[in-house]
């Protein structure tokens, strides 16, 4: 893990990050509503509680959830085996779908790769794993987040 080590040299590490509650969906939820939505891992939604894509869009800025496993661009149904929903949190978000635009924005993970060859990344990215795990990235390491200098600093005012 050298590489990744020097990233947290380099850009900075939490080490006392603790979950709000159990199951993650909750803690995604608080993530990016600031509210714990519910703690059921069947919720199907929709959510409309002010959101980090509103806020987004209201700053002009740019998001994409990249989803590993997702079935298609702008899919919002349910699990689909491998695809867990409940990870792709922006997919229960009503200012995602309700709009024909902003769905198109939650997309496969093999995604990624392309946007940052291109330097096409959001101003805000959120990645999500599927719910099978595999041995060399533990089950804790199922979402993250990543967002821009600009971005960062918009979202803090």
């Amino acid at each position: 893990m050298p590489y990744l080590n020097s990233l947290a040299s380099q850009y900075g590490l939490a080490t006392q990050y603790f979950a709000n509650t159990h199951p993650s969906i909750g803690n995604y939820f608080m993530l990016t509503t600031g509210q714990i939505v519910t703690n059921d891992d069947a919720f199907t939604g929709p959510v409309s509680v002010d959101n980090i894509v509103r806020d987004l869009l209201a700053a002009g800025k740019t998001w994409k959830s990249y989803a590993e496993s997702i079935p298609s661009v702008g899919y919002t149904g349910g699990d689909s085996y491998p695809y867990a929903k409940r990870h792709n949190i922006l997919s229960y978000f009503t200012d995602v779908t309700t709009s024909s635009t902003q769905v198109k924005n939650l997309v496969p993970f093999s995604q990624f790769s392309s946007d940052l060859a291109n330097n096409q990344l959001p101003d805000f990215s959120l990645s999500s794993r599927t719910c099978c795990m595999t041995p060399t990235i533990p089950p804790s390491v199922s979402l993250w987040m990543s967002l821009t200098p600009g971005c960062s600093r918009t979202l803090r005012r």
